[in-house]
């Protein structure tokens, strides 16, 4: 008898897998170990019979070459060892990630548990912890530096959404957390198509038109455009952390008909710049946790450094940079800033620059306030001409989000012979503020 029984296993895919498997076991007692041994000789005796010499049925009882065939032996397998091993492989199998020989077993054990649950809301919630896996196991590679075969764990993921949108609208389940549309939105801007626009539609049919999610693609000033849905904003909508084409929003308000919405307030999901599932940028209100981590929106992680919390009280609106920590299995914030909220009223300005400081600027005789969004084109000089974009906030102030210098030759053509100030002690700062 071999020593370890699965070496005999000739088989270049299902050796490793029954290696791993028996490995990840505690070493039981002399007597159950060799119930195991017996059990791997059963099985590799019966998946490659000595057929008797002359035996005509012998060629047909070998191991089987189809690869639905293979896989089923290998549940059957799978079926037996559990019952000789116990429940420490299944254990063991948990943390596998895709290409580890474990794999496998556990996504066999999801299946079975779907196929075991009766009730819709069992169900539901198997959907979402599964959900749940695949975006852990796409962070947890892609943290590790290892290839991530993205298809496939994204091919799974979305057959979970849909199934979860399915018993929505069919079944009487209860609501999705938004903890989970948070995570699953976070993967939308990385996600190759037709993933993403699959993805997106499931996660609306799971909101059932209370909200609507979607990627910004086109932001003006009354009419803003969420994939194929016009969003019109008043001046009463509130904007949680001001948006840019690209990011992820959720849209609270009345849908008008299929492609127009009327949003009371609009907030930013994922703010994501990189698109990237292990470091987010995501906006929201900061809170404490029952266990005492800290919260923004529908993510919950732990400061890098206690100094980020300094200034920042519960409620505050802020902008959290963070970066998946797969040793923690959670998630760790690298940044966190305090952001205005915004209305719906935008205003478009032209002037000159009077006068410029770390936090606003004198265009027209009127103070403008900076915010963390604001983006400047071009160098920021008092005497140069601007353009402004700016957005009032519920106490009346008005917030500059961005700001175009224009060129000298272009300004002369327009405007003559640039303006001379009277005064040469108006405040400047070179290199813009942000």
């Amino acid at each position: 008898m071999p020593e370890k029984p699965w070496q005999a296993l000739d088989d270049e895919t299902l050796q490793p897998y029954f290696q791993a498997l028996a490995e990840s076991t505690p070493e039981p007692d002399p007597e159950r170990l060799n119930r195991v041994r017996r059990a791997y000789l059963l099985l590799v005796r019966a998946l490659r019979p000595e057929p008797k010499a002359g035996w005509p049925l012998g060629r047909f009882l070998r191991w089987p070459q189809a690869a639905w065939a293979r896989w089923a032996v290998a549940a059957a397998m799978f079926l037996l060892l559990l019952w000789v091993t116990g429940a420490a492989t299944v254990r063991a199998a948990q943390n596998a990630l895709p290409g580890s020989p474990l794999y496998p077993l556990k996504r066999w054990q999801e299946t079975w548990l779907l196929m075991q649950a009766r009730d819709p809301q069992t169900r539901a919630r198997l959907h979402q912890t599964f959900a749940r896996r695949r975006i852990q196991e796409l962070r947890d590679l892609l943290a590790q530096g290892r290839q991530v075969p993205s298809e496939a764990l994204l091919e799974n993921l979305l057959l979970h959404v849909d199934a979860l949108s399915a018993l929505a609208q069919t079944q009487a389940t209860s609501g999705t957390p938004p903890e989970f549309l948070g995570e699953v939105a976070t993967l939308l801007p990385a996600a190759q198509e037709p993933y993403r626009t699959a993805l997106l539609r499931a996660v609306n049919a799971l909101l059932q038109g209370r909200r609507l999610v979607g990627i910004l693609q086109r932001r003006q000033a009354d009419v803003w455009q969420v994939d194929q849905v016009q969003v019109r904003l008043t001046p009463m909508t509130l904007i949680q952390g001001l948006p840019q084409p690209g990011d992820v929003v959720e849209v609270v308000g009345e849908p008008l008909d299929d492609k127009t919405w009327q949003a009371r307030w609009v907030r930013v999901v994922a703010h994501l710049g990189g698109a990237s599932p292990v470091e987010v940028t995501v906006v929201g209100e900061l809170s404490r946790t029952a266990d005492g981590r800290w919260r923004v929106g529908e993510f919950v992680f732990e400061p890098q450094s206690p100094a980020l919390l300094q200034n920042l009280r519960e409620d505050t609106l802020v902008e959290a940079r963070l970066r998946w920590d797969p040793k923690r299995d959670g998630w760790v914030a690298t940044s966190l800033r305090p952001k205005p909220v915004l209305t719906g009223q935008m205003r478009e300005i032209e002037g000159r620059l009077e006068a410029l400081e770390e936090n606003r600027l004198l265009v027209n005789g009127r103070w403008w306030a900076i915010t963390p969004e604001t983006t400047i084109e071009g160098r920021l000089d008092v005497g140069v001409w601007v353009e402004l974009e700016a957005w009032r906030d519920p106490q009346g102030v008005w917030h500059v989000v961005e700001i175009e210098v224009e060129d000298e030759e272009e300004e002369e053509s327009r405007y003559g012979t640039p303006w001379a100030f009277a005064s040469p002690n108006l405040q400047r700062a070179a290199g813009g503020a942000g």
